[in-house]
């Protein structure tokens, strides 16, 4: 019987946001103490499971996690019969109890909704968080799709890619002779373990210092303030996420607008969802490709995590929409304007990873403040937020403004969002976009 990959791209373990992608190889927890089996599929076969050289079951998924922690994202190819349906409709939840209790559990999302799945608007109106997430086919992206990275691995300059080929050439002697920090594939998830590093950070370093006044001259500092007091400069990492509607209906309610750092990946994964974010009139600004540590990677491999993602053909997918660049500036797509920020994933970020961003155009941007959202501790996210509002009603930003870290990534960071932004808002006199924040 014939066969065709089935590339789906819904798949997610909401207990810790990441999406679960097909055709990747997955990364497996140490010490694996837990496995759950999840199926069999009863519309498609799956004749290898790529699980490293650990499991390779005919028909199930397998989910590994140790003492309860559910494991880092995982990945596989699914092949399925010619002739049956795409699976692309189908949605994974596991948590630390389901993981341990339920064996054998799948959820099936329905296969058919009446919806608009076609244009941005459409879009918007979707309320279900299931129906959102639920992959559709947008075609622009899909027909476009060899002309980029495969979503959520680490990119390269294409093959016969003359136009991305001929942007690193002409950038290469701006960027530092500083080598790769560790050693891929673990340093790529910020596994430094064993990479000795001199402790005067010849490098500026973040993620070994938080250094952001590069030691390189001509390399601009990294963005961790906003100049204009008692001002928060407002925007969310990791979008765009597939449910977010019912968060930027209330960014909309408020008349709020932010700067979301959107993932590369993401955007080609949910194009209406980012247009949606383009139409309510956000800043877009870039968080690479792949969302993995940028020290790590070559030259090559940074310049295209952030070559993809900018891209004037990425964001030329989302057809008709003005784009609010970094400047604010509202043209038309068509014109081929791109973002002129950027966000390094986790802060990771050197002098060298600084160059590349630099001679692309793209201002760094960091932080000051944390809410620790990611982490999905609701004590301690809430914690965060109450020490920045207590430092704005006691005068810290008398004198120069603030940018929090908060993130688009799940339901539990767009619910913290929602419910301390009247407390941010009262503490502070303005929250604005970064890029309007800068002046810029």
């Amino acid at each position: 019987m014939s066969t065709v990959v089935c590339v789906s791209r819904n798949y997610r373990l909401p207990v810790i946001n990441e999406p679960v992608r097909l055709g990747r190889q997955v990364e497996l927890p140490k010490e694996p103490s837990v496995a759950s089996t999840i199926g069999p599929f009863p519309s498609c076969m799956i004749p290898k499971l790529l699980l490293g050289s650990l499991l390779e079951y005919p028909d199930r998924i397998s989910v590994i996690s140790r003492a309860g922690v559910p494991s880092p994202r995982l990945d596989f190819t699914i092949e399925c019969p010619a002739t049956s349906r795409r699976i692309d409709d189908m949605h994974l939840f596991t948590s630390p109890s389901a993981l341990l209790g339920l064996v054998g559990t799948f959820a099936f999302l329905p296969p058919a909704i009446a919806q608009d799945r076609t244009t941005e608007q459409g879009e918007a109106q979707i309320t279900d968080p299931n129906v959102e997430c639920t992959y559709y086919d947008y075609p622009p992206v899909t027909q476009a799709e060899n002309q980029f990275p495969a979503p959520w691995t680490l990119a390269t300059i294409l093959s016969g890619d003359t136009a991305a080929q001929n942007k690193y050439n002409s950038i290469q002697g701006q960027i530092p002779n500083i080598p790769p920090k560790g050693t891929q594939p673990q340093s790529l998830s910020g596994d430094f373990n064993g990479f000795s590093y001199p402790s005067d950070d010849p490098d500026c370093w973040w993620t070994y210092s938080t250094c952001v006044n590069p030691k390189i001259a001509g390399i601009p500092a990294d963005i961790i303030t906003v100049p204009e007091p008692r001002t928060l400069g407002y925007g969310f990492d990791d979008g765009p996420n597939c449910s977010h509607n019912a968060f930027y209906d209330f960014l909309q309610s408020k008349n709020q607008k932010a700067t979301m750092f959107y993932i590369g990946s993401n955007v080609m994964d949910w194009p209406l969802e980012a247009q949606r974010a383009i139409a309510d009139g956000h800043e877009v600004c870039v968080h690479t490709w792949s969302h993995q540590y940028m020290t790590a990677m070559t030259n090559e491999q940074a310049f295209a995590e952030l070559y993809y993602s900018k891209s004037s053909d990425l964001f030329a997918l989302l057809p008709s929409l003005t784009i609010f660049s970094c400047t604010m500036e509202m043209i038309q797509l068509v014109i081929g304007v791109t973002p002129t920020c950027w966000r390094p994933p986790y802060g990771d970020v050197d002098d060298r990873i600084r160059a590349i961003a630099e001679a692309m155009g793209l201002q760094t941007i960091i932080w000051q403040y944390d809410s620790m959202d990611w982490a999905g501790d609701a004590s301690q996210t809430d914690a965060n937020y109450q020490a920045l509002i207590n430092t704005a009603t006691s005068g810290g930003f008398n004198n120069v403004g603030a940018i929090f870290l908060t993130h688009e990534l799940s339901n539990f960071t767009m619910s913290e969002a929602i419910k301390w932004y009247d407390g941010l808002a009262s503490a502070f006199t303005q929250l604005i976009p970064i890029g309007v924040a800068l002046n810029t």
